[in-house]
Formats: structure tokens, C-alpha cells, sequence
């Protein structure tokens, strides 16, 4: 009898392999707010290596992954709007009472673990797809499409704001009510950072499920692998041009260019997230992953959250400060690996993570 961290030919095991490298990616962007001390993981540093670096992060993973984690939560919904069907149930009031669970847990992980949590976001952005579960795939991809400018305007919003926030005191209390003032403030700055861009790939995710887009051989997956020069050609200079305007790298006389490079992310980092999809799903085609680490990409929310507290823990004893965004940069690697592999090896005995069972069951799926 196979073992429970075998594939079932019915399984997509290309989701899981995106599952995977966008939790590595988002370890990389994260870390540096967990490992530098207040708003320094904002700030251009002044040594060379550490500047390329922040630039690097900036440019390839900012935003990037966490648009190919909100596409394939997309996706996701389909398939639990089916399987609700299938067993009878109301899919709207299932996945309302999931995303509700996923905010328990994000609050808890916001507060306790790291306030730039995303689990938060998704639960608020997720109960939006309930309203436009129905629509075709065209439909969702012209509604992705919408959220582009609103995503430019929020980017300027924020362009606006973030000079004086980021450098803001927290208030004085307690540690507890500190974090909590924390996580909130940061929660606020994500929402309008990532929220029309995360709906947009919400929405493209959902319009994959409907249209089948992860099936072998569909005809999209080879336009997008056709279109993969493209997306790099047009991607990278949009998201460079970002991280020059945004890491204050052009003068600052250029008002309106710096606010170009700005708005730059707005079309910049789907362009590149879907670069990335297209070599993930190369990969996943010509050197598929092994088994059991296909195993552990199903269980994305426990490795999510130990990735956290595994980089908590760390900088806790080394010192917040003390490692540069060079080192942050070869360090992410190992420490997403870490969380990947001790989820690999629950896997060998549980299918489901930890995490995963406590969704499941405080959702009642």
C-alpha cells in the first residue's frame, strides 16, 4: 500500500510545485523585515553587496510570488466549490467558514509570529471571490485586467504616505499591544499594496479552475510558454525600473519619473509572476520534483507559518540587525528549505500538515 505522501494520479502535482517555489520566494522577501530592526527593511542600505541585493529582491521576487501563491488559491476555490457540490454542501458557506478559520489563524500568526502576515489578506480578499464565483473564465480575466489601474492608484497612495509612516513610532504599551499596533499598521499597508493585484490573480486562478488551464497539454499552458521571452523582455525592466524609484536609486528632482517607476509594479509584477509560472511549469514537465517533497507542497500553510518562526527564532538569538541583506539573501534558501523538508517528513506519516487539519477542522470542510 502506498504511503500517505503519495500523489494520486488525480492530483496536479504542478500546483504543488508552484506551492513550493513561491513559499522559497516569499521567504526571501519576508525575511529581511524579520531579521532587520523597524522600517531598515525599507531603506537602501550603503554597502554594496547588500544594496544589489535589496535591488535583486526587489526586482525578481517582490510581489512576484506572492501573485503566484494568490493564482493558485484561485485555482484552489474551483476545486472546493466543486467538491462542496459534490458532497451536497453550500460552497459559499463552506469557503465563508474557511476564510474566517484562515483569519483566526492569520490574526494569531500577524500577532505572535510576524505582522506582515498575508493569511489575513486572503481571507478578507477570498470572500470576494464568493461574489464572482459565477462568472466565466473571460469574464474573471477582464475583471483581473480592472484591477491593474486600482492597483497604480494605490501604489501612489501609498508613494505619498509611506515617507512619513514608514519612520513613524509606534505608540508606547505593552509588548503584546505593541505587536498588535504593529501587525495592524502593516495589515493596512498590505491591503493596499498587495489587494487589487492579489484579487486580480484571485480572479485568474479561479478562471484557470473554470477553463482547465493545469491539464496536460492545454493550449495555454504552451501560449504562455511561447510568450515566456516576452514576459522577461517587458517584465524585468518594468520591476527594475520599480526598485530604482521606489529604493531611491533616481534623482530626486525626477518627481514624475519616480512616480512612473512606481506605477511600473502595477503591470510589472503579474508580467513577471507569469514569467515565473511558465518556468515553474517547464520544470515541472522536463524534472519533476520528488514525491514526497510534491507531498509536502499540499500542506503550504504549516510551511508558511514555520518559516516564520523558524526566522523569529533565529534572529532572536543571532540579532535582529546583525546579518545584511547580502547574507538574508543566501540565508532565505536554507530556511525555506528547512520548513519544506520537516514538512516533507510529516508527510511520510500524515497526509495533511498540522495547520491543514486545524483548517479543515475549524472550517468544518
Amino acid at each position: 500500500m502506498p504511503g500517505p505522501f503519495r500523489t494520486t494520479p488525480a492530483r496536479n502535482t504542478a500546483v504543488d510545485t508552484i506551492r513550493l517555489v513561491g513559499l522559497v520566494g516569499i521567504c526571501v522577501v519576508n525575511l529581511p523585515f524579520i531579521a532587520l530592526p523597524g522600517a531598515a527593511g525599507l531603506v537602501l542600505p550603503d554597502a554594496g553587496l547588500d544594496r544589489l541585493a535589496m535591488l535583486t529582491v526587489e526586482t525578481l521576487f517582490q510581489a512576484k510570488f506572492f501573485l503566484l501563491f494568490s493564482f493558485v488559491f484561485g485555482w484552489s476555490f474551483h476545486l472546493q466549490d466543486l467538491a462542496a457540490r459534490r458532497a451536497g454542501a453550500s460552497p459559499a458557506r463552506r469557503h465563508l467558514r474557511r476564510m474566517a478559520a484562515l483569519a483566526v489563524i492569520g490574526c494569531l500568526h500577524g500577532i505572535l509570529v510576524f505582522p506582515g502576515d498575508i493569511l489575513v489578506i486572503y481571507a478578507l480578499l477570498g470572500c470576494g471571490l464568493v461574489a464572482v464565483r459565477h462568472l466565466s473564465a473571460p469574464a474573471l480575466a477582464r475583471l483581473a485586467l480592472a484591477m491593474l489601474p486600482l492597483a497604480a492608484l494605490c501604489l501612489t497612495v501609498l508613494w505619498v504616505s509611506l515617507p512619513e509612516a514608514a519612520f513613524s513610532q509606534p505608540p508606547a504599551g505593552d509588548a503584546l499591544s505593541q505587536r498588535i499596533d504593529e501587525w495592524l499598521s502593516t495589515l493596512g499597508f498590505l491591503l493596499v499594496f498587495q489587494g487589487p493585484l492579489a484579487f486580480g490573480a484571485f480572479c485568474l486562478g479561479l478562471a484557470a479552475g473554470k477553463s482547465g488551464f493545469f491539464a496536460p497539454d492545454h493550449p495555454w499552458q504552451h501560449r504562455l510558454d511561447r510568450a515566456l521571452p516576452w514576459l522577461l523582455v517587458i517584465g524585468l525592466p518594468l520591476n527594475l525600473f520599480h526598485a530604482a524609484a521606489t529604493g531611491g536609486l533616481l534623482p530626486a528632482e525626477w518627481v514624475f519619473a519616480t512616480l512612473a517607476g512606481v506605477w511600473a509594479l502595477a503591470p510589472g509584477a503579474p508580467i513577471l509572476a507569469a514569467a515565473w509560472l511558465a518556468l515553474i511549469l517547464r520544470l515541472t514537465r522536463f524534472r519533476p520534483l520528488p514525491e514526497i517533497l510534491i507531498a509536502a507542497g499540499r500542506n503550504s500553510l504549516s510551511i508558511y507559518v514555520l518559516q516564520g518562526m523558524l526566522a523569529g527564532l533565529t534572529f532572536c538569538v543571532v540579532g535582529h540587525g546583525s546579518v545584511g541583506q547580502a547574507r538574508l539573501l543566501v540565508v532565505a534558501l536554507p530556511l525555506a528549505g528547512a520548513a519544506i523538508l520537516a514538512l516533507a517528513a510529516w508527510a511520510v506519516v500524515a497526509a495533511r500538515g498540522p495547520l491543514e487539519r486545524l483548517l479543515r477542522r475549524m472550517s468544518g470542510a
